[in-house]
């Protein structure tokens, strides 16, 4: 009888799920066609949707976990998608043919390279500490985080998180006040709990070092109003957790939700109000949209379609000028640190910025090597970023957890802008392999 319940079992569920799949596109359609929106936008709209979905459900089905590459990346499909919709004035009512075919290729290449992940991935090695050596290293990332952090505080002026609504105008001068490099350590305190997590997990420091350096490390970062780094934090923390603790699928949603909901709540803090209504009517205004559309598709509008957008503009002026950068924007934090452009050596033009401007994550290989360009950086970063979920899902060894934050952020990044290609990540990916590279790990008690 079992057996014969189960085919039946998925048999309901397909059907359950084209239902689902049906409804939302009529409701989608109907919804957005009363916006005025033409008929072929919403169709391409909705065929790329519905193939981000299929990506997640497919991906949760395949890796056994809501946390795996394709499940995360179909986030960006489905706001490819969503660009279609010309919800702005200053969005484009279609895209260059140029720059749908690299969308498309994008996304299959990605795909292509997460199939083509090693079986059994293996980690850069580095010589081992020892756990004094270790312990030093931790301590010393700390001390230099905090005292960089006071040198900027008194640049600039006062406790950002303590002048909130007083007509300051906090963010900007707060982000006009850090220390060039040094400033990489204060944002690497966002993944300093999660570390100090993993080292208390391993007995490697008490519980109260543990807590101390999250208090410290949340109180830093909140002091920038970063959305952006608060989340990476969030996240990192929350992978530290998943890596000793299993986490049912809907507690990771749940914590989603919660994190959009964080995203929100400081765009607010920074906008001076907690009225709903009045911050979205103030989006609206900035981002140039006149159509009666709720806070949500307004902050999809601003942070992530205009961006497409800016993509296409950027793919019709690189095409029309033959503007190609050959490897200066693909390779740019190895050209910040050697100071190639600050010497004069190397120049980028603001024009084709597209880490500044925020042209997406696809921007940068494109502008330097065309369309193969794309393909090539796409199919690597989704080699990479299986091979680094199967390390961090195996438990193979404790430098994934940061990682894959890293990874996953980048990801969530990709409809704002490239920050695989960030300084940043490079350097935190070193220090995180500095930090937890010894011959102390060991697995979580769970297994």
């Amino acid at each position: 009888m079992t057996k014969l319940l189960t085919p039946f079992k998925y048999i309901i569920s397909i059907c359950f799920g084209i239902v689902l799949i049906v409804t939302f596109n009529f409701s989608y359609a109907d919804y957005y066609y009363e916006l005025k929106i033409n008929s072929l936008n919403i169709t391409k709209s909705l065929i790329i949707i519905d193939f981000s979905l299929f990506l997640a459900v497919w991906g949760m089905l395949k890796f056994k976990s809501i946390l795996n590459p394709v499940t995360i990346y179909s986030v960006f499909v489905f706001f490819m998608g969503y660009s279609y919709l010309p919800i702005s004035n200053d969005q484009h009512k279609s895209y260059y043919w140029l720059t749908e075919l690299i969308f498309f290729s994008s996304v299959f290449s990605f795909l292509a390279g997460c199939f083509f992940h090693r079986s059994d991935p293996r980690r850069f090695k580095l010589p081992k500490f020892t756990l004094p050596m270790l312990k030093i290293l931790f301590m010393l990332t700390v001390i230099l985080g905090i005292l960089i952090f006071l040198l900027e505080i008194v640049k600039i002026g006062y406790m950002p998180i303590l002048n909130l609504g007083g007509g300051l105008d906090v963010y900007s001068e707060a982000n006009e006040n850090l220390i060039p490099f040094g400033h990489y350590l204060v944002l690497f305190m966002a993944l300093m709990p999660s570390i100090a997590y993993t080292f208390w997990k391993l007995k490697r420091i008490n519980f109260l070092i543990f807590i101390v350096v999250s208090i410290i490390g949340f109180f830093i970062i909140v002091n920038f109003l970063s959305r952006q780094t608060i989340l990476l934090l969030l996240l990192s923390l929350f992978f530290s957790y998943s890596y000793f603790t299993k986490v049912s699928n809907m507690k990771i949603i749940l914590m989603g939700l919660a994190a959009v909901a964080m995203f929100i709540f400081v765009g607010n803090l920074r906008a001076d109000s907690s009225d709903v209504e009045i911050v979205n009517e103030s989006l609206k205004s900035y981002a140039n949209i006149d159509k009666s559309v709720h806070l949500s598709e307004t902050y999809v509008t601003l942070y992530s379609s205009k961006n497409f957008t800016t993509f296409d503009d950027l793919v019709i002026k690189t095409i029309n000028n033959s503007n190609y950068g050959y490897g200066i924007y693909t390779l740019k934090p190895i050209i910040s640190l050697l100071f190639l452009d600050r010497l004069g050596l190397v120049y980028y033009d603001s024009n084709y910025d597209g880490f500044t401007r925020l042209g997406t994550y696809m921007i940068e290989p494109f502008s330097d090597f065309h369309i193969i360009g794309a393909i090539l950086f796409n199919f690597l970063i989704g080699y990479l970023a299986m091979n680094t979920f199967k390390s961090f899902y195996r438990k193979a060894n404790t430098s994934s957890i940061v990682n894959y934050s890293l990874v996953v952020y980048c990801m969530i990044m990709a409809p704002f802008t490239n920050f695989y290609l960030s300084f940043f990540i490079w350097f935190s990916i070193l220090l995180n392999a500095l930090l937890t590279n010894s011959n102390l790990e060991k697995k979580p008690d769970s297994l």
